[in-house]
Formats: C-alpha cells, structure tokens, sequence
C-alpha cells in the first residue's frame, strides 16, 4: 500500500494504533517499536514519529483510546440495563469495566503503565479523568439516595474500581480461568458487581433487582 496514499487517510492514526495494539496482544508493550508499527499499518516507518513523536507517544495514544473505549463500554451498559438508581449505575459501571478489558486486553495491558505513558498529555488525561468521574458520579448519587450507610464517597469508589480491575488483570491473565467451575467472565462480573453492592450499599439489592427490565440485572 501507498505510503503517501496514508499520509492523506483520515484513519492513519487509528491504523497506527491497531498496529500498536497488534504487537502488544502477541509481544507485550516492551518489544514495541516504532519500525513495526509502520510495518503493519503499511506505512513508511517516518508515519508513527510524524503523528505520535516515540513510543511513549504511541502508548499514550493507545491508553487515551482505551480510555475512551472504557468510558463507552460502561454508558452502552447503563444504557442496555436502563440504569437509574445509584446501585443500578454502580452494577453497570462495574460490568462495563470487565467487558471492556476482556474485549481490549492490549490497551488495558498499558493504560496503567505509568512508566510507559507520557502524564502530561492532555488527550489521555481528558479520557481518564471523564472515566473516573463516571464511577464517581454513581457513588456520589449513593450518598444523594442516602445509600452508602454513611461511608465515605472516595473510600467507596476506590474499592470497587480495585474488585472490578483486580478481577480483569487476573483474568486477562489467566490466572483463574483454570481455578473457577464458571469459565464466563461476564457471569463473573455480574456475580462481583452484585456482591459489591449488596455489602456497600444499604439495600443494595432492591436497588440493582429494581427498574425497568430489572435495572442492572440480566
């Protein structure tokens, strides 16, 4: 294919970062480089410089996508559950997490690489920061609803964002894949979620089991 043709192609930059995320899915982040990016996406090598500067700059565009990925995944399931309630809009935020990193395991494998990733970028810090408030704005309408039992907001987002990555990592993993009877992970993430919910919230569970087509339920 035409380098040049690419330079002009509105998806330039999204080629570059499948590429990025082809070589992440079968090598890892640490055998990234520039030479093969531009190999797979059928472009000079000078194309992943031009638009992403190095690596660093390639892994940040990839972590801003998966971010915005994320955020995505998580409204398609309030959405799909027609989420309303605090515990319904938690359950969902939670599955939406799972799905999304069992669908993008290359760009969850490097958006919390820190080390790898340039933190000033605005780009990324816009997509992180509106994912974030999405789980704060849910645990905050708790507090609202008079659900949280007089727990702290923060406290409380921050545990159920570390239940629902630490189940991803292990599963993207495999670390439990051949440890669990349930080989499903959205089963699994459903299971977590209403746990979740039912021991943080007051009443969780009328809250999740509640709304229309059983809120958050399936």
């Amino acid at each position: 294919m035409n380098a040049a043709r690419h330079y002009h192609h509105g998806d330039l930059k999204n080629a570059l970062l499948e590429g990025v995320a082809e070589v992440i899915r079968e090598q890892g982040p640490l055998a990234l480089s520039m030479r093969e990016v531009a190999r797979r996406a059928h472009v000079s090598h000078a194309a992943p410089a031009h638009h992403y500067g190095n690596k660093r700059g390639l892994l940040t565009a990839l972590a801003a996508q998966g971010y915005e990925r994320l955020g995505a995944c998580i409204l398609d399931q309030m959405h799909a559950t027609g989420a309303r309630t605090a515990a319904q809009l938690l359950d969902a935020t939670g599955r939406g997490y799972i799905r999304f990193a069992r669908e993008n395991p290359a760009h969850f494998s490097v958006m919390f690489r820190v080390e790898l990733l340039d933190e000033r970028d605005t780009v990324y810090l816009a997509a992180a920061d509106a994912c974030f408030g999405l789980l704060m704005s849910a645990v905050q309408q708790g507090a609202r609803e008079g659900v949280l039992g007089g727990r702290d907001p923060e406290t409380v987002a921050v545990s159920a964002w570390s239940l629902v990555h630490g189940f991803a990592a292990l599963w993207n993993d495999g670390r439990l894949r051949d440890r669990v009877s349930e080989h499903s992970p959205d089963v699994w993430g459903e299971r977590l979620c209403r746990m979740f919910v039912d021991c943080v919230f007051d009443g969780g569970r009328q809250g999740a089991d509640g709304g229309a087509d059983g809120g958050a339920g399936t």
